[in-house]
């Protein structure tokens, strides 16, 4: 299993993420929908990944140096949901739903 930081380390614009925060978890039941990378923002001490999901969504997930994370959910009428830390992400080639298991890799 590889950690969220080295993921996001090596994710580029365009790539094709799943990634699901803990209070989304039991939502996604054992499928979610991966998100294409839209952006990426680096700093010293964190990396940020926006995505774009199904129908436009807009999401991120931010991730520290000592792995401390959280999924965002951009909502364009209240503003950002917090999801939780993120306990799951993956790189994926599907288009579509992915089965999901609580991992990161």
């Amino acid at each position: 299993m590889t950690s969220l930081l080295s993921l996001a380390r090596r994710l580029e614009v365009g790539d094709s993420v799943v990634w699901v925060g803990e209070y989304a978890l039991p939502h996604a039941g054992n499928k979610a929908h991966p998100k294409t990378v839209t952006r990426i923002d680096q700093r010293e001490d964190w990396i940020r990944v926006y995505g774009e999901g199904i129908q436009g969504g807009q999401h991120y997930f931010q991730v520290d140096h000592e792995e401390e994370s959280e999924a965002i959910f951009l909502d364009p009428e209240t503003g950002e949901e917090s999801n939780g830390r993120v306990v799951l992400a993956r790189l994926v080639t599907a288009e579509g739903p992915v089965a999901i298991e609580n991992e990161v890799d």
